[in-house]
Parts: structure tokens; C-alpha cells; sequence
């Protein structure tokens, strides 16, 4: 800054007054006053600027120390998990050393086990063979019941050798007494058995028997059109209902139709003539044909009883093509049946699913397995009548009296 130095007058002088003189004066007083103000303001704005710095390096310094501190936390925060993450390393080794131990322990166990099963297995085997060889002697003890002449007798030790605990030899031995009492035991043996594959393979051998049966199954045709049924009792005889052999004729009464036709279970047709005719009174009807059939067992009603199951042997019951007569159609069918009771003249009354019209001289197969009658009259499609078996035997005995056939 500039001064403006002012010489005084010398005494004794005059002061000039003039008016440039007064005002260049104040100017240079103002100008003083001024550069002194805007001195002291810069000063004062220096000091507070020097006391906001000075607060702000303090708040700076608190900042550092709290980042110092949190810094401090945090170092002491990884120490201690690197301490926790020691104790889990630790940890994890102890227990993979106690998994080796139960390994270990497990594999001993198991090998302890195995020899614990070998020795059950081998106290198995010998009893397993005890058992066997109660079982034989057991079933030799059963085998002269099969010699008996009750069939009763013959099926219960069947049935018995199959409880025993060997129901293929019962079903194999059943397969040769047939007739004896095999076939009762095979179907008792099918009822009860709860093995699955033994009840197939037994029924399975009923189905073959059956099959074997229905092949000396017959109808009987007149004229091309189908009357009923027949079997084979010798091996060129087959008997049927009387009513099968008639002719109907319209305004004539009914003759015996001569020759007849026998359709077997293949479809062939072979003609047969009538050897006995019968009549109301003797209603057995006796056919003489070459069939080439096996002659079904004739058996007795004796012991037939009420509640009793029986096999009805059924013939397909399609008719001729009569536009082609060289393919009718064979086969046989089995339903089953139950004796409801027997009438005075011996006939058996049956409860069953298949006494439709055209099974007239089928076969009816009773409990051991031989023929125990023929369907005689049905009084429903679930009901009928059967002649007893006694009175086709009676019709070929006085057939051989009589010389005839």
C-alpha cells in the first residue's frame, strides 16, 4: 500500500483552501480508512477458515480412530475363526477317525454274519433232510390205502400225501387212479391248495383228463340235424337218450331213424346204426359205430350223495354247414353241476349253468372220475335230470343176453 506523505506548510505560511486542495485531502484520508477495513475483513475471514480446518482434522482424527478400532474388531473377528475354523479341522479329523473305527466294526459284524448264515443254512440242510425223510416214511406208510377197494379210501390218501408236503407226487399218483379216487383228490387238492403254481399244474392235469374224456363225446344227427349227445361205453357202442334216435315226421308217429350219424370231437361224421332203441320205459338208446374212441368208464350211484360235485361233459352244439357237410364242427366243453337229490327210479337231480335243449345222452362224470349217468331232461337252463348209470349198464348187459351188436 501506498502513503501519501503530506509536508506541513511552513509556519507563518497561509493554508491553501482552495477546493481541490480539500477534496485530493479527503481522498487520501478515505483511502487509508479503507485499506485498513479490507485488512481487518481479510483477517477475520482467516481465522475462521483456520478454526474450520482445525475442526475438521479433529473430526478427521476421530474418524481414524474409529477405523482403527473397527480394524482392531475385525482382526480379533478372524483370529477367532480361524481359531473356530482349527476346532472344526479337528473335529472333522476325529470323526473320520471314528468312521474308520465303525468301518472297521461293521466289516467284522458282517463277516460274523455271514458265518452266523452259513451255519443256519447247514442246520437248514439237515433239517430240511430230517423232514424229507419223515415225509417218505410217511408216505410209504400211506400206500397200501391205494390198493383199497373204497375209492373214499384211495382219495383221502391222496389227499393225505399231498398235506404230507409233496402235492406233485400226490397229483402224479391221482393221474394214475383215475378212476379209483384220483380225480376226487385233484379236485379237492385244486380247492385247497394255496401254492399258485401247484393249483395250475393240478388243474392243468383236470384239464387233460377232461380233455382225454371228451374225446369219446358224441352227437347224435338224423337227417343232417342235431338231436343231443352220446358217448362211447365200449369201442364200437355208443349210448344215448332214446328220444335222439327218432325220426319226427309230420302226421306219422315216431320211428326209429336208421341209419344215424355220429359226429365225433375232431368234426368227422361216421354213420352208425341203431342196435337199441329203447322206448319210455327203458330210455337207454345203444348205437353201433366205428369211432376209434377210447369207451368211458361206466361207474355206480351207490355213492352218490346229495351236495356231491359233478362234471358235465358237453358237446359243441353247432350244427351242419349245410352248404358244406365235410367240416361240422366237433369239441367239448366241461360245467360243473351239484346233486340236488335222486328220484325213486334212481334218476339224480342236478343244479347247474348248462341244461340247454341238445345235450340230451351227454356224459355226467362223478367224483372218481368214471360216468355215474347221462343228462336225461332238463327243467331249466340251471336245472335236469340225469339217468343213472346203472340203467346203461342194464341196456349192454341185455344187449349181449340178446346176442345183438
Amino acid at each position: 500500500m501506498t502513503t501519501t506523505e503530506t509536508t506541513p506548510a511552513p509556519r507563518g505560511s497561509a493554508v491553501d483552501t482552495s477546493p481541490a486542495i480539500i477534496i485530493a485531502a479527503i481522498i487520501a484520508v478515505s483511502g487509508v480508512a479503507l485499506t485498513g477495513l479490507i485488512t481487518w475483513l481479510i483477517g477475520k475471514n482467516s481465522v475462521g477458515v483456520a478454526r474450520r480446518s482445525a475442526d475438521a482434522a479433529t473430526d478427521s482424527a476421530k474418524a481414524a480412530n474409529i477405523s482403527a478400532e473397527a480394524a482392531t474388531k475385525a482382526s480379533d473377528a478372524a483370529t477367532k475363526n480361524a481359531e473356530a475354523a482349527t476346532t472344526s479341522a479337528n473335529a472333522s479329523t476325529e470323526s473320520a477317525a471314528a468312521a474308520t473305527k465303525s468301518a472297521a466294526a461293521a466289516q467284522k459284524n458282517a463277516e460274523a454274519a455271514e458265518r452266523s448264515s452259513k451255519a443256519a443254512e447247514r442246520s437248514s440242510q439237515i433239517a430240511e433232510s430230517s423232514v424229507q425223510l419223515a415225509r417218505t416214511k410217511a408216505i410209504i406208510d400211506i400206500i397200501p390205502s391205494l390198493s383199497s377197494t373204497d375209492n373214499r379210501q384211495v382219495e383221502a390218501a391222496l389227499v393225505l400225501i399231498s398235506q404230507i408236503g409233496d402235492p406233485d407226487l400226490a397229483r402224479q399218483i391221482s393221474l394214475i387212479y383215475q378212476s379209483e379216487g384220483g380225480i376226487g383228490a385233484l379236485q379237492r387238492l385244486s380247492a385247497t391248495s394255496h401254492d399258485w403254481s401247484v393249483k395250475q399244474q393240478i388243474n392243468t392235469s383236470l384239464k387233460q383228463i377232461y380233455e382225454q374224456f371228451g374225446r369219446s363225446v358224441v352227437r347224435i344227427f338224423v337227417d343232417r340235424d342235431l338231436q343231443g349227445a352220446g358217448f362211447v361205453v365200449r369201442d364200437d357202442i355208443v349210448a344215448t337218450c332214446f328220444y335222439n334216435l327218432r325220426r319226427i315226421t309230420a302226421g306219422s308217429p315216431p320211428s326209429t331213424a336208421d341209419p344215424i350219424e355220429i359226429g365225433l370231437d375232431d368234426g368227422t361224421i361216421l354213420t352208425g346204426s341203431v342196435i337199441s332203441s329203447g322206448g319210455e320205459d327203458y330210455p337207454v338208446g345203444l348205437v353201433k359205430v366205428d369211432a376209434k374212441r377210447d369207451a368211458l368208464n361206466l361207474g355206480g350211484t351207490e355213492d352218490v350223495r346229495s351236495g356231491d360235485e359233478v362234471s358235465l361233459l358237453l358237446p359243441n352244439l353247432r350244427r351242419y354247414d349245410r352248404s358244406n357237410a365235410s367240416t361240422p364242427t366237433g369239441g367239448t366243453n366241461v360245467s360243473e353241476a351239484r346233486v340236488t337229490g335222486r328220484k325213486y327210479d334212481g334218476q339224480l337231480a342236478l343244479e347247474g349253468t348248462d341244461f340247454k335243449a341238445g345235450f340230451g345222452g351227454a356224459p355226467v362224470i362223478g367224483h372218481f372220475g368214471s360216468v355215474i349217468g347221462m343228462i336225461f331232461r332238463r327243467e331249466s337252463d340251471t336245472k335236469g335230470w340225469v339217468l343213472p348209470s346203472e340203467m346203461v349198464q342194464s341196456a349192454l348187459d341185455e344187449l349181449g343176453s340178446t346176442g345183438s351188436g
